[in-house]
C-alpha cells in the first residue's frame, strides 16, 4: 500500500466491512477498497479509493474500461484514476471528450457526465488515441474520488 503515501497525511481508513475507521500505516495496512480519513480540519469528503479488479481490454475509443461502477456517490467533481499508478483526470463533459483519455458517461454511453454530475451507475471510457494506448486485461486501475 506505499502508493497511498501519496495522499499526504491521513489520520485513518474506513474499514469497508465494518465501517469502523482504524489506523493507517501504508507499510502494513492491505485491503481492497479503502476510505481515507483526512486529519480533523483538514478539508471536507473522505478520499475513497476505489481498486478495479476487473480491466477490460481497449480497442477503440470510447470503450469501457471496467464492469464497475462507483461504490458510493462522489462529491461534486473529485474524481481521477490511476492507471499504473499514473493519475489520469476525466473530461468535463462532451466539449473535453475529443481531448481526455478518459471520461465519465451514463451506462448507454449517450451522455458524457462534466464535473459534479457523476452517479453511481456511471461507467469510465478510454480514449486510447488521446493516451496513446490501450488498456490491457493486466493494467492496474484505481477510481479515487471524494465521498
Amino acid at each position: 500500500m506505499s502508493h497511498l503515501r501519496n495522499y499526504g497525511y491521513v489520520e485513518g481508513y474506513v474499514d469497508t466491512g465494518t465501517r469502523e475507521i482504524k489506523p493507517f500505516d501504508p507499510c502494513t495496512t492491505v485491503v481492497e477498497e479503502i476510505i481515507i480519513v483526512p486529519p480533523a480540519g483538514g478539508g471536507g469528503g473522505l478520499l475513497y479509493v476505489q481498486y478495479i479488479t476487473t480491466a477490460y481490454v481497449t480497442n477503440v475509443d470510447g470503450d469501457i474500461m471496467t464492469p464497475e461502477t462507483f461504490s458510493f456517490a462522489p462529491l461534486a467533481g473529485h474524481v481521477y484514476i490511476t492507471l499504473n499508478g499514473l493519475p489520469i483526470y476525466p473530461a468535463n463533459g462532451a466539449s473535453e471528450v475529443a481531448t481526455s483519455a478518459f471520461y465519465i458517461t451514463n451506462s448507454a454511453g449517450t451522455i458524457v457526465r462534466p464535473k459534479g454530475s457523476y452517479i453511481i451507475t456511471d461507467v469510465l471510457r478510454w480514449n486510447g488515441s488521446v493516451a496513446g494506448y490501450q488498456i490491457e486485461s493486466d493494467d492496474e486501475i484505481k477510481l479515487i474520488y471524494q465521498v
